[in-house]
This record gives structure tokens, sequence and C-alpha cells, in this order.
């Protein structure tokens, strides 16, 4: 505008069209600064919410598939009659999309196969309470004879000699007790707990867009913001500008103080912290959640005891200890009694011993050995004593079984201190 080809006379709108241009350009950058600190949040909030639970998930979908296949060929659908009802809940997929996956491969008919068995599956994981266990019926059906209860590694062994990592991976992701077979009811759990945590991952999925673009909105509202006071810097004084600005900023803070702080406070707990997933099991104000629902203000949990719904706004939940269940690993538990006067040291290795036997007879459930148990005395009264029994699961609080586990090994403490005797009388 100012260059040796300009005219030499003087324009009016040139020093403000210069001012605009450069008003706008201060603004584009605060823009593009601000669309990247978006995309960043985005893939960090993604990779810490997702990033390794996607990939154990397709995994253990991909297994389930190829288990799947290779029952459907040791009991064919057409000639075998074993699996009737559960092929007919699991024929109900779409495969109509299989053709253009098949049509890539070098082997058009396997593939073919492989891609329909996948998409049963997936068919299964969105259908819980009948097509599930159906697939697990079927896959633990065909590999397990009718004489024998459990699901060892030679039993696949001879269906997959072509594939071997098959059976170990078969046994890292569906053995959750790590003792080296699978029962019906272990497989049956196993399978409907990968549908579940498909069925959060996407849940999840969709929350953090929710939350991602509630988060860009907000973005873009700091960023109007920032560009007004930069056209008023350009256009008008920048000393009776920023005190303008300043006086308008301080009646706002004071107006909406509290929004704000909600504001900062819930961005720094879900993209900071990120305590927990949706589909956890959380501990909050002494009692038991499952996370429903997240989003950029609040977050929606249940109640595991009364299955009631309550809402907790995420500023709150910053200020309180949130013990995450599902992302523990396996956990103890403290069982607390008081017993008579008169016990002695002998009594109380009885029950040490008694309580290892019966850890060691029900390894599926509990962690055995003399490292996951211990019986000691904590306090003495005048007139009783107190007894704790610390013992260990196979698995987390997180896990539906934990309510069976807690009071099958309750009533076989309580069993011993009648037998020994050591129950107060």
């Amino acid at each position: 505008m100012n260059g040796h080809h300009a005219r030499k006379t003087n324009v009016v709108w040139k020093p403000w069209g210069q001012k605009v241009l450069a008003g706008l350009f201060a603004s584009s950058l605060i823009y593009l600064v601000k669309s990247v600190l978006v995309q960043v949040v985005y893939i960090r909030y993604r990779q810490a919410q997702l990033a390794g639970k996607v990939v154990k998930n397709k995994q253990a979908l991909d297994l389930l598939a190829r288990l799947y296949q290779r029952s459907r060929v040791i009991y064919p659908e057409s000639t075998s009659g074993r699996f009737a009802q559960e092929d007919d809940l699991l024929d109900d997929a779409n495969t109509y999309t299989v053709t253009t996956f098949a049509d890539k491969a070098s082997d058009p008919a396997d593939a073919f196969k492989l891609y329909e068995a996948n998409t049963r599956v997936i068919h299964a994981m969105d259908h819980i309470r009948d097509v599930t266990p159906a697939l697990a019926r079927r896959i633990w059906g065909a590999f397990v004879t009718d004489d024998k209860k459990t699901l060892v590694p030679s039993d696949l062994q001879k269906y997959f000699e072509d594939r071997p990592e098959i059976v170990t991976l078969c046994f890292e992701i569906l053995d959750k007790d790590g003792n080296g077979d699978i029962t019906f009811e272990e497989m049956k759990s196993s399978i409907v707990g990968i549908a579940r945590e498909r069925r959060d991952l996407y849940s999840g999925w969709s929350n953090s867009k929710d939350i991602l673009k509630s988060f860009s909105i907000l973005c873009n509202c700091v960023v109007a913001l920032l560009s007004f006071m930069v056209f008023l810097g350009f256009l008008t004084q920048i000393k009776a500008t920023f005190t303008f600005v300043g006086g308008i900023m301080t009646s706002l803070g004071f107006a909406f103080n509290g929004t704000i702080t909600e504001m900062f406070s819930a961005i720094i707990f879900i993209f900071v912290k990120h305590p927990f997933d949706v589909g956890d099991s959380v501990g909050l104000d002494d009692g038991e959640y499952v996370v429903e629902h997240i989003s950029l203000l609040y977050t929606q949990v249940r109640s595991t005891s009364v299955n009631k719904y309550t809402h907790f706004p995420n500023s709150v939940l910053n200020t309180k200890k949130v013990e995450n269940l599902s992302r523990s690993g396996s956990m103890h538990e403290v069982f607390s009694l008081i017993v008579n006067y008169n016990t002695t040291s002998e009594q109380v290795d009885a029950l040490r011993t008694d309580m290892a036997k019966f850890l060691a007879a029900n390894s599926r459930d509990y962690c055995a050995g003399e490292d996951n148990l211990e019986v000691d005395l904590v306090s003495v009264a005048l007139d009783k004593l107190e007894l704790k029994v610390t013992l260990k699961y196979k698995g987390n609080w997180a896990d539906p079984k934990r309510a069976h586990r807690r009071a099958k090994a309750l009533a076989e403490i309580l069993r011993i201190t009648k037998e020994v005797p050591i129950a107060k009388a």
C-alpha cells in the first residue's frame, strides 16, 4: 500500500485499512494457536483414554473370530445340528460387506469365512444378554469333549498346529485366574467382559467427542474475546484500550467467579488428571460406583449397591479422593474378627493352616501361598481379642465375582473359627 507504485496523495482510508489488516493477521495467528492446541489436547486425551484398550479389545475380537471359525470347521452348521440354537442367534449378523474384503485377499474363500466369522462375533458383542453366551457355548462345546469340565492347551493345539500363538493368546485373554485351564463359566464371563469393554469403549469415544467439542467452543469464545481486544488495540490508543478491557475483565471476573473456577477445575480434572474412563468402577465418598457418562462439566455414575444414578460436578471430583478399582491389579481384602480372650498362638496357626488349604483348593478365585495370606492378632482388650485375616483375590473389586468370593471366604473363616475353636463366646 505504501510502495513506490502507490499514489503519493494522502488517502484517508489507507491507515485504517492497514490497521484492519494487521488486526486480521493477529487474530488469524491466535486462531491458529487455538486450533493447534485443540488438536494436541484431542490426540493426548484420546491416547490417555483409549490407547491400549482399543488394541487389546481388537486383539480379543480377532481371537474370538478365529476360535469361532475353527469351531464351524469342526462342527459345520449345515451338517451338524449340535449348535442349531446358537447358530440361529449368531446367523442374524449382516455379512453383505464381506465380498469387498474377500476380493482383495490372496485366498478369497478363507478371507470370506474369517471375515464372516468376525462379523458374527461383532454381532454377538452387540447383544450381551443372549447372543454373547451363545458364542461362548459354541466355542466351548466345539473344543471340549463331553466328559471334560475344563479347556486345556492340548485341546486347542491339535486344531491350531499351524498357529500355535493362537493357543497362547487364548489362555492369556480368557484364562483370567491364570491356572492353565478354562471352565465354561470362566469363558462365558471373559467373553461377556470383552463385550462390555467394547461397549464402554464406544460410549467413551462418543463422550470424548462431546467433551472435545465443548472444549473447542470454549476456546473459540476465548479467541473471539482476544480478537476483539486486538482490534481495539490497533484501532484505538493502546493505553486506553487496555484500561477499558481491564475494567471489563475485572467486572466479568467478579460476576462469573464461581463459573470460571468450576470450568477450569473441570478442564484440569478431565484433561490433566483423567482418573477414570467410562465403564470403570471407582470409589467415591466410601461408596462404589460405575462411571456411565463423562462430559466437560459433570460425570454421571451409578451406585453398585442400590443402582442409583448420581451426577458429580467435575470441579467437585477434582477435590475428592478417587479410587479407580478397574485400573487396580489383584487386590487384598481384610476380615476382622472378635475372638475369645483365651485364644492361643497354636489356634491362630491352625486357623492359618486351614485357610491356606482353602486358598489352595480354590485357586481359581484366590491367590494361594504364604505371601498371599496373613493371620494376625492386631489388638487386645480386657475381655476380647481382634483377629485380622488378609487374603488376596485373583482380580480386583471391579470383578463382578467379588461378592461371591467374599461370601465364600467369610463362610470358611467362620467355619474354621468354630471348629478350632476361637470364636468369642
